[in-house]
């Protein structure tokens, strides 16, 4: 009867130890994704500068493929409301441009950019999508409509 009771004492003892032990973990795994959720919001507001003095600067590139089959679009934004897209892959392609603006909607930005060819051929860059830029890691993130997640454009000065 007693080997019972200490058997039974240790399973407790061994029970509430994981427990804890979850527990702790649960608690370091919620404040690292706050902590890191803090941070890329920081990024985000350091510099006040409005998102279209950002997009002009330069160059936006997403890289969709892999080592030894490079396919990388870029972006290029003009003052006067114009742009230009390319694919940079194994063959020529050339570029196209259009029209882009800023709405801003709600307390986002909204990116429209429309092919000035009329086709509405917006290729991997949806014509309409959400931007937010990110200036601890210096890239514009997209969001919205027929993408997943929130792809992120690199920035070439």
């Amino acid at each position: 009867m007693r080997q019972k009771g200490f058997t039974l004492l240790f399973l407790l003892l061994l029970l509430l130890a994981a427990a804890v032990s979850l527990s702790l973990t649960a608690i370091i795994f919620i404040s690292k994704l706050q902590n890191s959720k803090t941070e890329s919001d920081q990024g985000q507001k350091v510099s006040d500068r409005k998102i279209e003095q950002i997009l002009v600067e330069g160059s936006w590139t997403i890289s969709l493929g892999q080592e030894g089959l490079p396919s990388d679009w870029v972006y290029k934004f003009f003052p006067d409301g114009n742009y230009t897209q390319q694919l940079y892959t194994d063959t020529f392609t050339k570029p196209s441009s259009g029209k882009w603006r800023i709405v801003p909607e709600g307390n986002k930005n909204k990116l429209i950019h429309e092919p000035l060819d009329n086709s509405k051929r917006c290729y991997w860059l949806p014509c309409e999508v959400f931007v937010e830029y990110d200036s601890a890691s210096d890239e514009l993130l997209v969001s919205g409509a027929n993408l997943v997640g929130a792809p992120r454009l690199k920035h070439s000065k």
